[in-house]
């Protein structure tokens, strides 16, 4: 018997809009105060916004139940001054150099998950994808192999935590999956306190980067004892938050990934004959390299079935523009970035189509609009976008380049199952898209 799968949340398609609090009034809205008015379905308008948050105090909205699974020193929960001493902080954790640090782990890990698909033969994509992303998080963050009873107690109280996001706020009822999220969330933290105080200033894990990080901006206290350092509770929570985006949303674009390579016969052996060469010669004479065509792939997942598909900000003091519109203060406005990536074909031409070329640009032609802007909107974009944007992209495009220069590891989908996308969250296929291996 099939697993029941949740439904959709919402509609696949949005646009940018804005909802005015209960408490205000817009003049451009329905009679309803509480109807939202759709503004724009423009990839340049949703750049204009999120750029205007550089200058323009904005607050990240999320429910309660959301801010206690992920903690009030969160870089997704956290506004204002205090948002900016935990990014600065733990933006040092994500630097180029701290990342090449971590490449040792992420390698051990994808040769662990090719051994482990290539025993089984058949399997599902995404629950795959989602155990591989969860267990590269754990050696990232401890610098470490860990034993098996560490993987397995770690691997089900993320589960239990990750569930807890789409689960209704009744924490005051026991046996509710909110209330066992925050149970397996006190387990995570319990484990973490023990291993950040065993960390030293030396190690290369993510939680010593994240110990050791000094505030070097001005006015930075959390409340850790020094006044420039990441509070033990502040780790914490944006370690949570990482496992979030490293198990749920970095796995969804990569199963979309797999899924749409299955489909295109031509595309996936274009990138695999690129990854066994080092690049592919074009019929004009041009050289596309592996991780050009990788990176390519990359954008275009991350364009159709962007992990982060949608933000919720409340304007501050000063008003946003958004295309002709002017939003007052104290109004919540939600940018839709999965559908407006999806729906603006003056930007995108036949933006429904998964189409790989157009993030290629040939010898003859400019780089393709907007590409150094599109990987920023699909995680966030703005002064809010995720820092751990680059490692998701380092994690994928080494996996995508180990799996498919691989002559062993050539796949096809199974029959019969159901591809349509659901936000679980992060989009995956009803069915966690099944492949059988080939070889």
């Amino acid at each position: 018997a099939k697993s029941e799968r949740p439904a959709p949340l919402f509609s696949f398609v949005f646009s940018l809009s804005i909802a005015p609090l209960p408490t205000n009034t817009y003049p451009h809205t329905r009679s309803h105060a509480s109807s939202p008015l759709r503004l724009s379905r423009s990839v340049v308008a949703c750049i204009r916004l999120v750029e205007q948050e550089a200058r323009k105090e904005t607050s990240a909205f999320f429910p309660p139940h959301h801010q206690r699974l992920f903690g009030p020193n969160s870089i997704l929960t956290s506004s204002g001054k205090k948002h900016d001493i935990i990014r600065n902080m733990v933006s040092q954790a994500l630097t180029p150099k701290a990342l090449s640090g971590y490449t040792p782990f992420i390698e051990n890990a994808i040769e662990d998950f090719v051994a482990t698909c290539k025993s089984k033969g058949t399997f599902s994509m995404a629950e795959e994808l989602r155990e591989f992303l969860v267990l590269v998080s754990l050696r990232v963050l401890l610098g470490r192999p860990s034993s098996n009873q560490e993987v397995k107690e770690w691997l089900q109280d993320v589960n239990l935590w990750s569930r807890g996001l789409l689960s209704a706020p009744l924490t005051f009822l026991p046996w509710s999956n909110a209330a066992i999220a925050m149970r397996a969330r006190r387990r995570l933290a319990n484990r973490m306190r023990v291993w950040i105080e065993a960390c030293e200033e030396d190690d290369a894990s993510l939680l010593a980067q994240l110990k050791f990080a000094k505030y070097d901006g001005d006015g930075g206290q959390l409340g850790s004892g020094d006044d420039d350092t990441l509070s033990e509770d502040a780790i914490i929570d944006n370690v949570l938050t990482f496992l979030f985006a490293g198990s749920d949303t970095t796995a969804s674009a990569l199963t979309s990934a797999f899924v749409h390579l299955s489909r295109d016969a031509a595309v996936q052996q274009r990138v695999r004959d690129a990854c066994r060469r080092g690049h592919e010669d074009d019929d004009r004479g041009g050289s596309q390299s592996c991780e050009a065509l990788l990176d390519a792939v990359w954008s275009e997942t991350l364009r159709v079935y962007p992990p982060a598909p949608f933000g919720m900000r409340l304007v501050g003091k000063e008003p946003l523009v958004v295309g002709e519109y002017m939003v007052p203060p104290g109004h919540l406005i939600t940018y839709g970035f999965a559908g407006t990536l999806r729906d603006d074909d003056d930007t995108y031409p036949d933006p429904g189509d998964y189409d790989v070329g157009r993030w290629i640009a040939s010898n003859h032609e400019d780089p393709p609009p907007q590409a150094e802007k599109i990987s920023g909107h699909a995680f966030g974009g703005g002064p809010r976008m995720c820092p751990g944007r680059r490692l998701a992209g380092m994690e994928a495009r080494m996996l995508l380049q180990r799996v498919l220069s691989d002559d062993q590891f050539e796949w096809e989908l199974t029959p019969g199952q159901n591809l349509e996308q659901r936000y679980t969250p992060g989009f995956f296929p009803v069915d966690g898209c099944r492949v059988k291996l080939l070889n």
